[in-house]
């Protein structure tokens, strides 16, 4: 049993001398949910919290950040994607991730020995467009009781959508009373996204409007969260960007200075041309938004109050302080 957060994937992990990668673009749409028909259990009728339910074979060709895998288990909280050769149990090697949020979710009946809250999953389409689905259904919060509410008190229900086509990567979410989010991750940052113990693709910021980024242990932006749990019918899109198979693909590294500053940041990279930005602060929301050219590097930050931001442009999150 792993029991690992998107945020422990990276607190725990030391990575160095990983090329920024654009692999995924990211976008939010909105589209009326419905519980899967026609599936294969998953959990078999079992209450669940730490526990781990497969191994099961891909329907199809499949592969996530350019890596292909043949397998796919839920365990705890998550569902993990495994690429041929990879041991669960063994190694932390060629495992991928997948969680809707970083909220602890358990069987909502769990005490009772009889689960309400099943996992499945079902394959629509036809060959060459088909998608996998996977869904939790009717999860209760294992923080509940922690905080003073009956097990059952809480639901959401989610699903994640596979594309043969193109390998993109859709998270669904459905009906939910989630009304206090620190509760629901009791206490720790709540985040949406994917990965493995090298690196994670995450969405963070306003839950509307989120800033997706794709990070290592020494690019993300430690604190940040999702403002609040996504409603009924959001969908998060991460489609396959094109540069995924392309391993020359760099970006030079971006630095600040002065860092902390007190009235203006200035950029230095190497055959710098321009490039949008935006500074999130320590929550994710967003406090400033511009373009920077190899004319003018610099940022105004003098009316930021004193704290800790983040600076985003070209695939790069930098942590920078403000006097």
């Amino acid at each position: 049993m792993k029991k690992i957060t998107l945020l422990l994937l990276v607190s725990l992990t030391a990575v160095t001398g990983i090329k920024a990668q654009n692999f995924y673009n990211f976008t939010v749409e909105q589209q009326s949910y419905a519980d899967l028909e026609n599936t294969t259990s998953i959990n078999d009728g079992q209450v669940w919290d730490y526990d781990t339910f497969g191994e099961f074979t891909m329907p199809f060709a499949f592969s996530i950040k350019g890596q292909a895998v043949n397998r796919f288990l839920f365990d705890d909280d998550y569902f993990v994607l495994l690429t041929p050769g990879a041991d669960y149990d063994m190694s932390d090697e060629g495992l991928y991730f997948l969680s809707t949020s970083s909220i602890y979710t358990q069987d909502r009946t769990y005490s009772t020995k009889v689960s309400t809250s099943p996992i499945s999953y079902n394959v629509s389409g036809a060959e060459g467009n088909r998608i996998l689905k996977f869904e939790m259904k009717n999860a209760g919060l294992e923080t509940a009781e922690d905080y003073g509410f009956d097990e059952n008190e809480f639901y959401l229900s989610y699903q994640i959508w596979l594309y043969e086509a193109d390998n993109a990567i859709e998270f669904h979410y459905g009906d939910n009373n989630i009304t206090d989010v620190s509760m629901a991750t009791d206490g720790e940052p709540l985040l949406a996204g994917f990965g493995d113990y090298n690196s994670l693709n995450v969405v963070l910021g306003q839950v509307s409007n989120p800033l997706y980024g794709e990070y290592t242990e020494n690019t993300f932006p430690l604190n940040s969260t999702l403002s609040d749990y996504p409603s009924n019918g959001t969908v998060y899109r991460f489609a396959p960007s094109g540069t995924a198979s392309s391993p020359d693909f760099t970006i030079a590294k971006l630095t600040v200075y002065p860092n902390p500053a007190t009235n203006i940041l200035t950029l230095k990279q190497d055959n710098f041309t321009e490039g949008a930005y935006t500074i999130t602060d320590m929550t994710g929301k967003t406090i400033m938004q511009n373009k920077v050219s190899a004319n003018n590097t610099q940022i105004n930050v003098e009316s930021l109050t004193s704290g800790v931001y983040f600076l985003h442009i070209e695939n790069q999150h930098i942590k920078f302080i403000k006097k």
